[in-house]
């Protein structure tokens, strides 16, 4: 029960905070783009970064400290495994988003 608690707030505020990037960017730039294309790159990059950290075990202070060698294990993730994992996590990603953005305008609105 604490680890579902721990999730749901942890996705909560993934959610919240690029609800507010998203604003920002299209805001700034002044740009429309296919919304559902934006995010899957988004949400790719976010899948890509979390088997980075799950399975080759990069923590976020190593694209500073050690570039090269997160470059060089940047070949990982073209295996079968990091395949599989990105495409689960990546709609895992969109589906969690599309129902907080539903039940947020179902709450708030």
């Amino acid at each position: 029960l604490q680890f579902l608690a721990l999730v749901l707030i942890g996705f909560g505020l993934f959610a919240a905070s690029y609800s507010k990037f998203e604003k920002f960017i299209f805001k700034k730039w002044k740009i429309t783009p296919v919304i559902y294309m934006w995010r899957f790159v988004i949400f790719s990059m976010v899948s890509a970064g979390v088997y980075l950290g799950r399975f080759i075990r990069f923590n976020s202070w190593d694209v500073v400290v050690k570039p090269l060698t997160v470059v060089r294990s940047m070949e990982a993730l073209w295996s079968y495994h990091a395949f599989w994992f990105m495409s689960g996590f990546t709609v895992v990603l969109f589906l969690g988003y599309f129902m907080y953005e539903h039940l947020k305008s179902k709450i708030w609105s």
